[in-house]
Order: C-alpha cells, then sequence, then structure tokens
C-alpha cells in the first residue's frame, strides 16, 4: 500500500479545489475565477463598484471575497475555496450570494490553509439573498492549523 505523506496531500488536494472552484483565491491575491452560463461570479470589491445594489447588503466597501449572482438554473454544484497559503498572511472577506427567484442552487465552499503553523488570520462575513421562491443546500468546509485565528 502506497503511503502519502501530508504535505503530498495538501498540495493534490489544492490542485483538485483550484480545478474545480468557481471561485479560487489564495491569501489575498486576484482570484481565479471560472465563470458559468447565467451565474455573474466577481471579487466584492468589483461588484461593488459595478452594481449600485449591492451596496445595501456589504457591510462597507470590500476589499476581498466573492459576489455570486445566480440568474439562471446552474447545472451543476458551484465551489468556492478560500485558501491561506503564507505566514501571518490577514483575511478580512465580505461574501455576497445572491440567488434569483424560484431557482435551486448547490454552493461547496472551503476555507482552509495549505501548510501548517502558518499563523493566519481569517475573518469572513457572509450574505446570502434568496429570492421568492429559490431554495439554496449550502455546505462549508473549514480546515485550520492550531495558531490560525478565524472568526
Amino acid at each position: 500500500m502506497a503511503m502519502k505523506n501530508v504535505k503530498n496531500v495538501r498540495e493534490q488536494t489544492d490542485k483538485k479545489l483550484s480545478a474545480l472552484a468557481n471561485y479560487y483565491q489564495i491569501d489575498n491575491k486576484a482570484p481565479k475565477i471560472c465563470q458559468l452560463k447565467g451565474i455573474e461570479i466577481l471579487p466584492s470589491k468589483i461588484a461593488w463598484q459595478k452594481y449600485n445594489w449591492t451596496k445595501k447588503y456589504f457591510s462597507k466597501k470590500p476589499k476581498h471575497g466573492y459576489f455570486i449572482w445566480v440568474k439562471e438554473q446552474p447545472k451543476s454544484v458551484l465551489f468556492t475555496c478560500i485558501s491561506l497559503a503564507k505566514k501571518n498572511i490577514r483575511q478580512t472577506l465580505q461574501n455576497l450570494l445572491v440567488v434569483e427567484n424560484n431557482l435551486k442552487v448547490k454552493l461547496q465552499g472551503t476555507c482552509n490553509t495549505l501548510k501548517r503553523n502558518l499563523e493566519g488570520f481569517h475573518k469572513a462575513i457572509g450574505k446570502i439573498v434568496l429570492k421568492e421562491g429559490a431554495v439554496l443546500k449550502y455546505e462549508h468546509i473549514h480546515s485550520w492549523g492550531e495558531k490560525d485565528v478565524v472568526q
């Protein structure tokens, strides 16, 4: 039976998440975004500038985080992944998910560290807006080191 060390497992997991995620952010770098038909995915900062109506949902002008606006029925599960990769990084995220009328959405979110002992800080404020008849199945997984601070 082949054995894998923790570092290799984390690297393989990171590659899989990166390939699957519709929104993937490491530290505070510009995210990788994989758009889907009928769904608008943007960094929160850009959504704030582009759509004046988002201002009522964000507590202040966002610096980081995601904006997902589901306008048509998705054909697959949506994935988000936000990771810490460098020591002492501070993430303060504002996320907004808007699901239009009568749509059924599944969202899988992951927040994690890619290495142990990073002593990172991760704070996320999320808002979910479900319009009339909308249904959301939302799962969120966290994986952090002992010295990481998460709010």
